[in-house]
This record gives structure tokens, C-alpha cells and sequence, in this order.
């Protein structure tokens, strides 16, 4: 049964986004634009409409870009990370979505969570999809989870389900994302549903209710467009038939895909076409009832041959765009690098001039008049003293947080016990060295590749705060842990210290931030290792509750 959307919802709706996209852009109203193009890539992308789908999104940035919308741009870059994975771009597929950790929001990481689970689950990396399925499990609360948010989790929890055979559970999960997607009135999803659903079935060989399943799949998937789901469903549909010894209808179906998947230019779907094809003739001639013709046979060898050079001269022409696009990105750093030289020059002498000239003229204005002066004519002058002092340490702050990462990264091989001990050596802790407990003997002796000059300075700051904020009468005890992986390298950090509340897990990385304004301090440490962190490709995490220690979770990407 169909969703109750108009016929033409979908049609509709595209003609309506592209009068107003027009409209939006004569008046250069670029938020406005920004959003119509995501909402149109979207669709597209929903539609299996890759290169119009691209074509959106690459606006929808355009737009962004003029409004200097970064949080935008992730939000279009989360749904191109699913682009380049259904067109079979698995590598930038990866590469956006670490793209929008960095960015080190809750919204977008959940998105790009789901699609790496995916990607490593088909690769055969259990342990990896089982760590990124359980990283958007607990983004949202249960009972608060948007329906899109919810069918993307149960997909992959069903996906997880599925590889480790407990099926019972998978086809739960399929029916979670099958009634959100109607109560929400998203048939794209529902579309997703009920294909995972049939592929557990097949995977039992109970081909009735898979051939019943994909059925109902391909009459939403007609109705709304989604000719790349249609094409997937179909495929089920041919495998299910061969299983039943239905060949010569899975070949006649096989022809329809072929027109769809060409047309559209699904090369991997066109691909896996042409291989049923080509078995199933062999199949079917040998039991007499089709004659073989080596020519159909060359043909369909050609035609593989022909579709891979294709996808490796698309793939060339992706790669082409995001050289360019790097290359655009490259001179837009070159300019904000000039620009920060200014800028240090202009916080490092034209700011801190005044305020030592402020500072000085007050404390002679103070000697000369000390005589003359009651008593609260005397505390004005310490307040302007002190308010002198502490804006020339926040300028000193700012500019040793701006300073740091403005060169390019130079990275080298340094061991944990080197970076680790760099920064026990630049916090001068002689004193509180005894009291002091850290435990790396988990990573101790660990080679990894970093611009050390920098990534000690994350070790630096943490150990800083844990000493800072150690709970009274008792020694600060820590624990660093480190793991490479294939991609990246894995780091966690935990404290016994008063900890904070989750709510402020993510303000406390906002430049100037200061929860208690007891403790000394300028808000800047935190700061300083998210951009060391991301500098060096990664991401950044605290899982802390007051009273019971901070746990800081980061990784860095290998070169």
C-alpha cells in the first residue's frame, strides 16, 4: 500500500523549489537559495538523480560559502558523503564524512556515523561499524529522536543485525524504520524498509515473502521516482527468482534494469547487470532453452569492459572537482594566513601599546595623587589596574591561540613517552610532580605520525586542567590511552577531577569559555587542543558528570 502522498508530490514540488531557487537568486538572497538547493539536491538524491543531485548540493555550498555558513555547508556535505557512497565512491565517501566530524557537531556526526558503519560493515570491519553505530546511538534520546534521525539509526542497527545473523532482530529494526516512515510520511524510507526486510528473508530462502516484500517496495518506489532503489529492489527480485529456477523471467527482468541502470548511469548496478546476464544465458542455454550467440556473449563482455572505463573517467572527473575545489580552498587559506600575520601584529603591538601606556600613566597618575586620594578614589585605581592586567593576559591568551597551527603541520614520528613528557616538561610541575599520578603505560613506547611542535600541547593543556580543577585533598590521577588504527589514531584521556555536567560537554571547546570564574584561567586551553585536533583531521569529544572525573575521547587522522 502507497503512501497517502499525492501521485505527483515529488514532481510537484521540484517545479515550485526551482521557481523560487530562480526568484531567491535574481533577488541574491543566498540563505533563502542556500536552503531551496539542499532541499532540491535532496530530492534528487532521493530520486537517484546523481548528477542533478551534485549539482544542487555544489550551489547549495556556493551559497553557503557567501554567508561564510559553515554549519550549512556541513549540513550539504553529510548528504554528498551518501552521494559519493551510492555512486560507489567509497574512499570520498569516507573522506567527507571525517570531514564532518571534525566540524565536532552532534547533528551532522550522527549522519556521518550511520554512513560509516555502512561503509565498514560492507567492508567486513565489524568492530569499526560496531563502534560508529554506537556513537549515534546516543546523539539523540529515545523518546526525542526525529523520525529521518530514527529510521537512519534502525537501518544500520538492522544492517549490524543482519551481518551477525540475528535476524529476528534486524527485521525488528527494518519494522521501526518501516512505521516511522509512514507515520512521517517519508517514503523514501519506507522504500529502504522494506528492501532491507526482503534481503533478511532471502537470506533465510523464504523467497515468497521476499518476492512479496520487494513487490510492494518497487510500487512506492514507481510511484515516487526512486529509480536507484528500483533498480536495488530489482536486483533482489532477479537473485530471488534464479533461487526459484525462474530464469527465464529473472532474464527478462533483467532488461528493464539494464534500460534503468544505463540511462541513470549506475555503473556498479550496471555492472552486477551484466553478470547476471551473462550467467544466466550460459544457465539457460544449457538446459536448451535459449540458443547462445558468442556474439551476445562478446557484447555483454564489451559492454563490461566499456562501463569500467566509465566509472574510472567519472571517478577522474570527481577527482578533478575536488582538486579544484582544494585548490580554491588552498588560496582562501593563503589569504586568512595573511590576514592572522596582521592580525598577531595588530593584538602583539597595536592593542598592547595602549594598554601598557593605560597601565603605566595609572600607576603614576596614582603615585602622584596617593596623598590626595580617600579611599574610594583609591579602589577606582586598583580596578582600572586590575582591568589593565587582565585584558593584556587575554590578549596574550587570543594571541597564543591564534599562533598556534598558523603554519602548515610538520609532521614527523615521535613516540607517546616523548609527546607526553614535552608537555609534563613545559608545565615546570617540580612541585606537584609528586602528587601528581599519570598512567600511559598502555601507549607507552607508541610511534605515531604528527606535527609534535603542536600535539604535545594538547597532552599540555589537559594535564593543566586536570591539575586545576583536581578535587581539594586529593591528587589528580590520570590515565592516557592511545591505539592505532587504519585510518587514524584513537586517543583517550581520563581524570578524577570534579568533572562537569554533560550539558556543557561541548561549550567548554568555545574560545573564552569559563564555567567557573573561580579558577584562573582564560577559557583559551580547551580551545587550543579542538584546533590542534582538527588541524590534524580529527575530532574531539568530552564524557564527563560533575563529581566523577573527565573522560576526553579524540583521534587524529594518519597521513
Amino acid at each position: 500500500m502507497v503512501l497517502s502522498l499525492p501521485t505527483h508530490y515529488f514532481e510537484t514540488r521540484i517545479s515550485e523549489l526551482k521557481d523560487s531557487v530562480g526568484i531567491a537568486q535574481k533577488r541574491k538572497d543566498h540563505s533563502k537559495a542556500a536552503i531551496i538547493c539542499y532541499e532540491l539536491g535532496h530530492i534528487f538524491l532521493q530520486q537517484g538523480e546523481f548528477e542533478k543531485s551534485e549539482s544542487k548540493f555544489t550551489k547549495a555550498i556556493y551559497h553557503a560559502e557567501i554567508l561564510r555558513d559553515k554549519a550549512f555547508q556541513i549540513k550539504v556535505k553529510s548528504k554528498l558523503s551518501l552521494l559519493e557512497l551510492y555512486r560507489g565512491f567509497v574512499q570520498l565517501s569516507i573522506e567527507k564524512c571525517f570531514e564532518i566530524l571534525a566540524f565536532n557537531s552532534d547533528e551532522y556526526s550522527f549522519e556521518a556515523y550511520n554512513y560509516l558503519s555502512w561503509i565498514y560493515l560492507h567492508q567486513g570491519e565489524e568492530l569499526k561499524a560496531m563502534n560508529y553505530v554506537a556513537k549515534a546511538d546516543v546523539v539523540f534520546d529515545e523518546d526525542e529522536i526525529p523520525f529521518e534521525q530514527k529510521c537512519l539509526l534502525h537501518i544500520s542497527k538492522g544492517l549490524m543485525n543482519q551481518h551477525r545473523e540475528w535476524y529476528k532482530s534486524a527485521l525488528q529494526d527494518n519494522n521501526v524504520v518501516y512505521l516511522a516512515s509512514r507515520q512521517s510520511k517519508m517514503p523514501y524510507y519506507e522504500v529502504v524498509s522494506l528492501f532491507e526486510a526482503a534481503k533478511v528473508w532471502k537470506e533465510n530462502k523464504v523467497y515468497k515473502e521476499t518476492l512479496r516484500l520487494i513487490k510492494d517496495a518497487k510500487d512506492t518506489a514507481k510511484t515516487f521516482g526512486f529509480k536507484f532503489f528500483l533498480v536495488k529492489c530489482m536486483l533482489l527480485e532477479v537473485e530471488s527468482l534464479r533461487a526459484l529456477g525462474k530464469k527465464e523471467e529473472a532474464l527478462t527482468l533483467i532488461q528493464e534494469i539494464r534500460d534503468i541502470a544505463q540511462e541513470k548511469k549506475y555503473h556498479l548496478e550496471m555492472l552486477r547487470v551484466l553478470e547476471i546476464e551473462k550467467e544466466l544465458r550460459h544457465e539457460l542455454h544449457q538446459v536448451g532453452l535459449i540458443p547462445i550467440i558468442d556474439v551476445e556473449i562478446t557484447d555483454i563482455k564489451q559492454k563490461i569492459n566499456q562501463l569500467s572505463a566509465e566509472k574510472i573517467k567519472e571517478l577522474l572527473k570527481v577527482k578533478e572537482k575536488e582538486l579544484k575545489f582544494s585548490l580554491q580552498k588552498n588560496r582562501a587559506l593563503l589569504q586568512q594566513l595573511e590576514d592572522l600575520g596582521s592580525l598577531k601584529k595588530i593584538f602583539s603591538h597595536d592593542l598592547k601599546e595602549p594598554l601598557r601606556n593605560i597601565g603605566g600613566y595609572t600607576g603614576k597618575l596614582e603615585k602622584e595623587t596617593s596623598q590626595k586620594l580617600n579611599k574610594k578614589e583609591s579602589e577606582y585605581f586598583e580596578v582600572i589596574k586590575n582591568a589593565t592586567v587582565r585584558m593584556d593576559e587575554s590578549l596574550s591568551a587570543l594571541l597564543n591561540y591564534l599562533s598556534v597551527g598558523s603554519d602548515q603541520l610538520d609532521y614527523s614520528k615521535a613516540t607517546m613517552n616523548q609527546i607526553i613528557n614535552k608537555a609534563m616538561d613545559s608545565l615546570h610541575l617540580e612541585e606537584d610532580l609528586d602528587k601528581l599520578q599519570i598512567d600511559y603505560s598502555q601507549c607507552d613506547g607508541m610511534e605515531i605520525e604528527c606535527d609534535s611542535d603542536n600535539f604535545y600541547l594538547i597532552f599540555k593543556e589537559l594535564i593543566s586542567n586536570s591539575i586545576k580543577f583536581a578535587k581539594i585533598g586529593i591528587a589528580p590521577e590520570i590515565s592516557i590511552i592511545a591505539q592505532e588504527e587504519p585510518e587514524q589514531y584513537v586517543f583517550q584521556y581520563m581524570d578524577n577531577g570534579i568533572g562537569v555536567e554533560p550539558e556543557y560537554s561541548r561549550r567548554i571547546f568555545e574560545l573564552f569559555r569559563r564555567l567557573d570564574r573561580s579558577y584562573e584561567g582564560y577559557g583559551v586551553g580547551l580551545s587550543i587542543c579542538k584546533k590542534i585536533i582538527q588541524q590534524h583531521g580529527g575530532t574531539i569529544q568530552m564524557l564527563s558528570q560533575e563529581g566523577k572525573g573527565a573522560t576526553f575521547e579524540f583521534t587524529i587522522n594518519k597521513v
